[in-house]
């Protein structure tokens, strides 16, 4: 992680009401067939410690791999047609409380929050 607090330098700093840093997470992904890729993800913060930078990425992305990723997965959330907002706000919320009710039965059926919910 690359993390800048002192960000004089950038000339729009006054555009963004309380900007004090700029970090970078740098991401090493291997896939399964040995590929590796790097991913360089920058963020402009309000945060003006490395530690708290560090956290606040990994609480973000804790985030992502438990409810976003499995939005996805399990209901095939990327791929849904929906135009009307009001219906996408409500679907979330549906698929939301149906999530933590899959994870709530996983115990019993010892399989994928995917499959629990074809069962079902």
């Amino acid at each position: 992680m690359f993390f800048d607090y002192n960000i004089k330098w950038l000339s729009v700093k006054k555009d963004w009401k309380g900007l004090k840093s700029i970090g970078i997470e740098k991401k090493i992904i291997e896939k399964k067939n040995g590929q590796i890729i790097n991913e360089d993800r920058y963020f402009i913060c309000s945060i003006d410690s490395v530690e708290t930078f560090a956290k606040a990425v990994r609480c973000h992305w804790s985030v992502e791999n438990s409810l976003h990723w499995h939005l996805d997965f399990t209901f095939k959330d990327d791929k849904n047609a929906n135009i009307c907002s009001n219906v996408i706000k409500d679907l979330q919320i549906v698929k939301k409380i149906t999530l933590s009710i899959l994870r709530k039965t996983k115990t019993f059926y010892k399989v994928s929050l995917k499959m629990i919910r074809y069962r079902l």
